[in-house]
């Protein structure tokens, strides 16, 4: 079949533009942002994990030599840190950047956050969780307790958080998994401190973090009761609430406040 005159003539250079940008190009275009968005994923899961503490000081060219990248990228994504409340610029210093400590007021309101949110995931989760999901919770609260016995503070809230996680993603809520992860860039830091605190403590040096409190949510997530669940796990968190409520005043010192 040929084609007539006329038809060619209605296919402007334009309209072939147009042809040409629907089709799928073979390459993705690498931007800035791409490097932006992994350094700030990476200070994400790194303040997640509790490998930042509270009041630690963090600069721009020291983070951008760690992750071998330039500072614009780390500029940025510490901005946006900064602009969620997870860090707070330095006032003498403005290539620095820390940690918060938090308030009693600032700590309260995050507790009061954690058990609303955290609470209604590991509910979902007793219902929602298989075979998998509970085998991947024993694996992780075994090497907590594994981790606390050889004193391993960086096996601890690593642990600690593979324990935790494994809950809220069993609760398969994209949302509320969100959530949490921004609720927990405030929360690994405070429990870092508590950690090494505790550790630090000759009375409670071989403290278990939870592996025992853990053992009771599994059993409820086991029998599939959410209510339990979400008790057990509000519990946990509460008790390492009450520990930092008595703490504060030493971690108030430590940061010259």
């Amino acid at each position: 079949m040929s084609i007539s005159k006329k038809t060619l003539e209605n296919v402007t250079p334009l309209k072939l533009v147009a042809v040409k940008k629907q089709r799928a190009s073979p390459l993705v275009r690498v931007v800035r942002e791409t490097v932006h968005e992994k350094v700030y994923q990476q200070l994400s899961a790194a303040l997640r994990r509790g490998e930042l503490e509270m009041g630690q000081v963090l600069s721009l060219r020291g983070l951008a030599d760690m992750l071998c990248v330039s500072p614009m990228p780390v500029r940025e994504a510490v901005a946006r840190l900064v602009n969620e409340g997870v860090l707070e610029p330095m006032v003498n210093a403005s290539r620095q950047v820390r940690v918060p400590v938090l308030t009693m007021a600032q700590y309260e309101a995050l507790i009061e956050a954690r058990v609303a949110v955290e609470g209604h995931a590991a509910y979902l989760a007793a219902i929602r969780i298989d075979e998998a999901g509970l085998k991947e919770f024993a694996g992780a609260n075994k090497r907590l307790l594994q981790a606390t016995q050889r004193e391993d503070h960086e096996g601890t809230m690593q642990a600690n958080q593979e324990v935790h996680f494994s809950i809220y993603r069993a609760a398969r809520s994209p949302k509320l998994l969100q959530l949490i992860e921004n609720l927990w860039q405030q929360s690994g830091p405070y429990l870092s401190s508590i950690q090494m605190a505790m550790a630090a403590n000759e009375s409670m040096r071989g403290h278990d973090f939870g592996a025992e409190q853990h053992d009771i949510i599994y059993s409820a997530l086991e029998r599939r009761d959410g209510e339990a669940a979400k008790a057990m796990l509000v519990e946990d968190i509460e008790y390492f609430a009450r520990i930092y409520r008595e703490l504060l005043p030493f971690f108030e010192g430590q940061d010259g406040m």
